[in-house]
């Protein structure tokens, strides 16, 4: 799933569908630096102040020495979907406070779906016993399963295994940051 979210975009071209991408990613980044303040109590205009500075002061950090990886430019040139995951974890969590369990459940499945780390929010669901949102969020990875076989074939299975199981050393300074 982690390139699907991408796919409508093929028709435009690598340029343009690229360049829609990037706005994609960056509104996700938006979202979630205005979710952050939301739900620390923030009202929604005053959350959107904050977001504001707070993304206005990452992007200042492109000033300094820092790894380019912690640069929000790089996660957006390189065309990655961590913001689009960033920003659905965001949804999640604004409808997860708000109590709209299935709009959580169906969020963080998306999120899932696309990336496999949010499933560290699933202890979570049961240790608060927010059963209703753990039921919407594995159903809808159920569906997201049996319709990813149905396009791609049972025999995908045993490659899809195996690269399971293959450590690729993800960079754990971005993965840290994102999961931050």
């Amino acid at each position: 799933m982690a390139a699907a979210p991408a796919i409508p975009l093929i028709p435009a071209g690598a340029v343009a569908g690229g360049a829609v991408w990037q706005l994609i990613s960056a509104a996700a980044l938006a979202f979630a630096g205005v979710a952050l303040p939301r739900l620390l109590g923030f009202t929604w205009s005053r959350s959107i102040v904050l977001g504001g500075i707070g993304l206005g002061a990452y992007a200042a950090l492109t000033w300094l020495p820092l790894p380019q990886e912690l640069m929000y430019w790089w996660g957006l040139v390189l065309g990655t979907n961590n913001f689009v995951v960033l920003g659905l974890v965001a949804g999640f969590a604004l409808a997860y406070v708000s109590r709209r369990e299935r709009i959580a459940g169906l969020l963080l499945a998306a999120a899932v779906a696309i990336k496999l780390w949010p499933l560290a929010l699933f202890p979570l669901l049961l240790r608060e016993r927010r059963w209703t949102v753990a039921v919407w969020a594995l159903g809808a990875l159920a569906v997201h399963a049996v319709l990813l076989l149905a396009w791609l074939g049972p025999d995908v299975v045993p490659d899809a295994v195996r690269a399971l199981r293959q450590s690729d050393n993800p960079d754990t300074l971005v993965i840290g940051v994102l999961t931050l």
